[in-house]
């Protein structure tokens, strides 16, 4: 199961941000999550399948707050974070998707 805020209701924003990793082993990961449990504004970490490895979803104030964040991240990381990309997500589309539905 998955909490879905209605996070266009309050004075924060929505923003997923895709790590592409490099030199990343089981111990870095580690260290990694430990790090992310300490973010409060870090609602999901999510160990991705697509050409990023890492999706973090995080509900923040204002730009200047996730690139506080994002910063801090590559700061501490940047041995393991290749690049990433940031997304504003405006609208969440809720429901299920199943692909063996006929």
């Amino acid at each position: 199961y998955r909490l879905t805020l209605g996070f266009n209701n309050y004075d924060y924003s929505f923003y997923k941000v895709s790590l592409y990793m490099k030199n990343f082993v089981l111990q870095k990961e580690k260290v990694l999550v430990e790090y992310c449990r300490t973010l409060p504004n870090l609602f999901h970490y999510l160990k991705g399948v697509g050409p990023w490895e890492i999706e973090l979803e995080l509900h923040v104030k204002n730009e200047k707050h996730l690139n506080s964040i994002v910063r801090d991240l590559r700061t501490k990381f940047g041995d393991i974070i290749r690049t990433y990309d940031v997304m504003l997500v405006t609208d969440e589309l809720v429901g299920e998707l199943n692909l063996f539905k006929h």
